[in-house]
């Protein structure tokens, strides 16, 4: 019986000893909250997440044409419109892109030509944010009778060029890069490509139902 009792004891303990993560970020716990449960709203997501960039001349620069290239004249003779370049010193590597693809895109509703760009689930929760806007229509930059296209964003990270997972603020905010000594002027990059496309985190997928090109759009009409 005292075993026992000794052993119920001990389980108990061990349960309250149980370590409690907390994960580190820079930013509010609201922020936090809405930019990882796919919270969307008229502003770019997780625009919380958007650092200052300290000094532009650490950037290398890209052509003038790079932000102004549209889809219609973007070919193979012009790597398909995509601009990117890249530098480093002895702490950080430099990147400057315009968020272009280095290949072809098809035009692309969520739902179809002639839809709308929300989920059934944010219909019903009465959370669509474009509830009057249908793909195909003239819905600003990047919208074309057939679907949408991309529109060019000259993009910045500044990453650090040795990680170190040991670090004692560890788990941190993946969308975070302040607290790394990182900057971004995409909120919700997390890397970015080879090709400078940034690496978005899991609610570019859509995350709790929503579908990204709602963000797309949004992005589109506040540049």
């Amino acid at each position: 019986m005292i075993k026992a009792l000794a052993g119920i004891i001990l389980i108990f303990v061990a349960v309250q000893s149980k370590p409690t993560y907390i994960v580190k970020t820079s930013v509010s716990d609201a922020a936090m909250t809405k930019c990882h449960t796919g919270y969307r709203d008229l502003h770019p997501r997780c625009h919380e997440y958007r650092t200052d960039i300290a000094d532009y001349t650490k950037y290398p620069d890209i052509p003038d044409n790079c932000t102004t290239i549209s889809w219609q004249f973007a070919n193979e003779t012009n790597n398909w419109g995509n601009c990117f370049a890249m530098t480093q010193d002895e702490e950080y590597r430099y990147i400057t892109a315009n968020n272009v693809p280095d290949f072809y895109m098809n035009l692309y509703c969520p739902i179809g030509v002639g839809f709308g760009y929300c989920s059934h689930k944010e219909i019903e929760q009465g959370t669509c944010q474009f509830p009057n806007l249908t793909c195909g229509g003239d819905n600003g930059p990047g919208s074309h009778k057939y679907g949408d296209v991309w529109v060019p964003f000259k993009a910045h990270y500044k990453i650090p060029l040795k990680g170190n997972p040991t670090r004692n603020d560890r788990p941190g905010d993946m969308y975070d890069a302040k607290s790394v000594g990182g900057e971004k002027n995409i909120g919700p990059s997390t890397g970015v490509a080879i090709n400078g496309i940034g690496i978005q985190g899991p609610n570019d997928a859509g995350d709790v139902g929503g579908n990204v090109v709602s963000d797309r759009v949004a992005i589109a009409q506040s540049v």
